[in-house]
C-alpha cells in the first residue's frame, strides 16, 4: 500500500488508522546491536514500550500513560508508542544528518556513548532522555551498559521507509513526523512536542530531568557551563538573587538564617550580616561541614568555577536530596493508614481542565455533605463584596467558577508546594484512595474527585465577615474514617486544622519531624516517601 501524505487537519482516529495500515509487523525489531535491520532508506521510526516501562522508569518521575495513546500488540503485550523519530532529514538533531534508517538505529543503540559525545551534544537524544530517569549521570556506573539492557527488555522498534527523490522524501518524512508528534504527542519526545511547555506535565517533566543530568554531568567532565540563575528553587534555599550577566553575590536563607556570598575580590561569607568566614577553602569547608549547601568540591575547583557553577547549578539539582536526607523516612503501615492534608492555593489554569462537567453527587461523602457545599457556594456567589488579606493588603476576589471543566483534585492543587513536592499530578488510584483533602469550598473531598477551578481560601472575606464556614462540620465524618483499626495521619497547616475539635485532633496521627519548611514542600516530600510503597495497577 502506497502511504498518502499526512494532512495537518487529521484526528487522533484518522492517525491511528493511518499507523495501522502502515506499520507492518514484519518491520520491527527489538533494539539490540545484532538486531538493527540493513535498511538503507530514510524514514520514520517508532519506539514502543512494554507495560513494565513506566514502573522500571520511575525512579526520579513517575512515569505513566497519557490519553490519547497509540498501542500496538507486540509478542503478546500492548505496547504503547513513546518515542518517535526521522532519518534522512537534513539539519535533524544537532545539524547531524543521519541519512539512512540503519545509520539512525546505529547512532541510537551503537554510536557515541563517551565524554566527548556528552560535550559536544551528539549523544543520541533518546538516550540522553531516558537516562536520567533511572540515574544522576548519564556515563557514570556503566549507565550506558543499563540502558542497552533495558533497550532490549523494554522496548521495540517500528520502521517506516520512504522512496523516491531525496528532497521530496524529505519534506514528507518532516511534514509527517511533525504532524504524528502534534497528534500523538509521545511522553519522551521533547522538540515540537507542546506538552513540554505545560508546567507539570510528564514531559515536561521529564524535559526538566534531562536538561538537569547533562549540565550536572558536563559540570563533573569539567566543561564550563554558564547556568543562568534559577527563580525556582527547591528546598531550605528560597531565594537567591544576583547580577545575571556579571554575578558578584548569592543570597539564600537556610533553617532561618539569612546568608550572603560576595565574591568581589576573595569570597566572603556573610551570615545575618556578619562576615564569618573568607577565602574559597574555608567557606566551602563550612558550607559543606554544615550542610548549608549539597555541593562537592576539589583542590582543582577554581574561584571562579565555584562563583559561576556550583551555587547556581548545584542549587536546583541536589537540594532536594539534602531535604529527603533531612527528613525521618520512618515508613508506616500503608495499609491502614489515610493521609489528611490542605487544598492548595495554587491550582491549575482553566486551559489545563477537562470538558467534564462538574457533579455535585460524585463528590465523597454527597450524603452527608452537599447541602453544605452547595451553602457555601451560594454564600460566596451572592456575596456583595469577597475580599482577602495579602501582604496586609485588601484585595479583591474573582468569585466566577466555570462547573463545565473539571480535574481531579489532586491534579488541580499539582501547582502547590505539597502537592507539587508529592508529585500529584501523577498519582495512580491506589495512591488517590489514601488521601483525603480539606477544601474550603468543598470540605472534605477525596483527592480524585472531579472540581472545577476555584478561587475561595478559610478566612476569606465575604460582605465583611471573616469566613470560617466549616468549623465542626467535618468532625463527624473524619470519625467514621478513622474505623477501628484505621489511622489518620495529618498534614494539616494551623490553619486547617482549626476547623476541627479537639477530640478529633487528638485522635489523628502526626509524622515525628519538626518541619523546617513552613511552606508545604518537606510535608510533600516525606508524603511522596509514604505513598511510593503503594504499588499502582
Amino acid at each position: 500500500m502506497e502511504k498518502r501524505k499526512l494532512e495537518k487537519t487529521e484526528s487522533f482516529e484518522s492517525i491511528t488508522k493511518w499507523l495501522n495500515d502502515n506499520l507492518s509487523n514484519d518491520k520491527f525489531f527489538t533494539p539490540h546491536v545484532d538486531l538493527i535491520p540493513q535498511i538503507e532508506e530514510k524514514g520514520i521510526y517508532f519506539w514502543f514500550m512494554r507495560p513494565s516501562g513506566y514502573l522500571a522508569l520511575s525512579t526520579f518521575v513517575t512515569i505513566k500513560p497519557i490519553e490519547p495513546r497509540y498501542s500496538k500488540i507486540i509478542n503478546g503485550e500492548l505496547c504503547d508508542l513513546v518515542y518517535l523519530g526521522t532519518a534522512g532529514v537534513k539539519n535533524n538533531s544537532n545539524g547531524i544528518n543521519n541519512g539512512t534508517l540503519r545509520q539512525r538505529f546505529n547512532w541510537h543503540l551503537i554510536e557515541n556513548k563517551n565524554e566527548s559525545s556528552v560535550i559536544s551534544g551528539i549523544m543520541s537524544t533518546f538516550r540522553r532522555t531516558i537516562i536520567p530517569l533511572f540515574s544522576d549521570d548519564l556515563l557514570l556506573n556503566n549507565e550506558q551498559i543499563k540502558l542497552d539492557e533495558l533497550f532490549k527488555k523494554l522496548f521495540s522498534i517500528y520502521y517506516l521507509s520512504y522512496q523516491g527523490d531525496f528532497n521530496q522524501i524529505a519534506n514528507t518524512v518532516r511534514n509527517d513526523e511533525g504532524i504524528l508528534i502534534d497528534k500523538l504527542r509521545p511522553i519522551f519526545n521533547i522538540k515540537d512536542n507542546e506538552n513540554r511547555k505545560i508546567e507539570n506535565h510528564l514531559t515536561y517533566k521529564i524535559r526538566q530531568r534531562r536538561i538537569l543530568i547533562e549540565k550536572s554531568t558536563k559540570l563533573r567532565l569539567g566543561q564550563r557551563i554558564d547556568v543562568k540563575m534559577n527563580k525556582e528553587i527547591i528546598g531550605s534555599i528560597k531565594s537567591i538573587k544576583s547580577n545575571k550577566k556579571s554575578p558578584k553575590s548569592c543570597q539564600f536563607e537556610f533553617n532561618g538564617h539569612n546568608y550572603v556570598l560576595s565574591y568581589n575580590d576573595k569570597p566572603r561569607l556573610f551570615e545575618n550580616g556578619v562576615e564569618i568566614q573568607r577565602g574559597i577553602s574555608t567557606i566551602l569547608k563550612k558550607l559543606i561541614d554544615d550542610k548549608k549547601l549539597p555541593i562537592t568540591y576539589d583542590r582543582s575547583t577554581t574561584t571562579q568555577q565555584f562563583t559561576k557553577n556550583v551555587i547556581r547549578l548545584y542549587s536546583l539539582t541536589l537540594v532536594n536530596e539534602q531535604i529527603e536526607s533531612s527528613i525521618k523516612h520512618e515508613y508506616i503501615d500503608i495499609k491502614s493508614t489515610i493521609f489528611l492534608i490542605p487544598c492548595s492555593s495554587k491550582k491549575l489554569k482553566d486551559i489545563d481542565l477537562e470538558n467534564k462537567p462538574f457533579e455535585w453527587s460524585n463528590l465523597a461523602f454527597a450524603n452527608e455533605l452537599t447541602e453544605y457545599r452547595k451553602n457555601v457556594f451560594e454564600l460566596v456567589s451572592n456575596a456583595n463584596s469577597h475580599e482577602r488579606w495579602k501582604n496586609k493588603i485588601k484585595i479583591d476576589v474573582n468569585k466566577k467558577i466555570d462547573f463545565t471543566k473539571t480535574r481531579p483534585a489532586h491534579e488541580i492543587y499539582s501547582p502547590g508546594r505539597l502537592f507539587g513536592a508529592a508529585e500529584s499530578i501523577n498519582w495512580c488510584n491506589n495512591k488517590n484512595e489514601k488521601v483525603y483533602i480539606i477544601s474550603a469550598l468543598f470540605g472534605l473531598i477525596r483527592s480524585d474527585n472531579y472540581i472545577p477551578n476555584y478561587d475561595f481560601a478559610l478566612g476569606d472575606l465575604i460582605n465583611n465577615v471573616e469566613t470560617n464556614y466549616w468549623y465542626n462540620k467535618l468532625d463527624a465524618l473524619i470519625e467514621k474514617l478513622l474505623g477501628d483499626e484505621c489511622q489518620i495521619v495529618s498534614l494539616l497547616s494551623n490553619n486547617y486544622s482549626n476547623i476541627l475539635n479537639h477530640t478529633i485532633l487528638n485522635q489523628l496521627s502526626y509524622p515525628n519531624i519538626n518541619w523546617s519548611d513552613s511552606y508545604g514542600n518537606h510535608k510533600g516530600v516525606w508524603l511522596k516517601s509514604q505513598l511510593n510503597q503503594i504499588i499502582c495497577e
